[in-house]
C-alpha cells in the first residue's frame, strides 16, 4: 500500500459541494482508503488574479494503485465533476485534484512529476497539509511540511474553515 497526499481545490460554482463531491468519490473508491483530511482554507488565486477565491484542502489516502493509474483516475473524476480541460492553466475551475506526494517517490514523466514541483511556493497546499501531517518530509526535501510552510514569506490571505462533522 502507498501513502499519498492529494490537494483538492475549487473556485467555480458551489465550492463546498465541489470539494465534498470529490471527497465522496475518492473515499468510496474500492482501492482507496481515506486516512485524513485537512480543514478547508479559502485563498486568493495565485497566478491569474482576476477570478474567485479558491477553497483548498489536503487529503491523505492509502492505495495500491500506481501513480499513473491514480493520475488517470483523478483526471476522470475531475471530468465527471465538471472540470473543463480546454481552459487555460490557473483559470477558474470547478474542481482540481493534484497528487502532491506519492509514497516519497521521485518521478519525472511527461504527465506526472512527483513530488508536485510547486509545493514549496503554495501556502494553499502547505497550510492544510500542515493540519494533517506537519512532520512529513517529501522525497526531495530535508524540511518537514511545517518547516516548508514557515519558510514562505507570504502575505497571502488564507482563511480557515472548519469541516462539518458529516464530512
Amino acid at each position: 500500500m502507498y501513502k499519498v497526499f492529494i490537494g483538492i481545490g475549487s473556485n467555480r460554482g458551489n465550492r463546498f459541494e465541489n470539494l465534498k463531491s470529490a471527497i465522496d468519490e475518492i473515499s468510496t473508491h474500492k482501492k482507496i482508503n481515506l486516512i485524513s483530511k485537512s480543514s478547508i482554507y479559502e485563498t486568493e488565486p495565485m497566478y491569474y488574479k482576476n477570478q474567485n477565491h479558491f477553497l483548498n484542502m489536503v487529503l491523505e489516502i492509502v492505495t495500491d494503485i500506481n501513480p499513473d493509474e491514480l493520475l488517470r483516475l483523478f483526471k476522470d473524476l475531475e471530468n465527471k465533476l465538471g472540470r473543463k480541460f480546454n481552459e487555460k492553466n490557473n483559470y477558474p475551475r470547478k474542481i482540481d485534484i493534484d497528487i502532491l506526494d506519492f509514497n516519497k517517490f521521485i518521478l519525472n514523466s511527461e504527465v506526472l512529476t512527483l513530488p508536485h514541483p510547486k509545493i514549496r511556493e503554495r501556502l494553499f497546499v502547505l497550510k492544510p497539509w500542515n493540519d494533517i501531517s506537519p512532520d512529513y518530509f517529501i522525497a526531495d526535501s530535508d524540511k518537514s511540511i511545517n518547516e516548508l510552510m514557515l519558510l514562505l514569506d507570504s502575505n497571502d490571505k488564507i482563511v480557515k474553515f472548519y469541516i462539518n462533522k458529516i464530512w
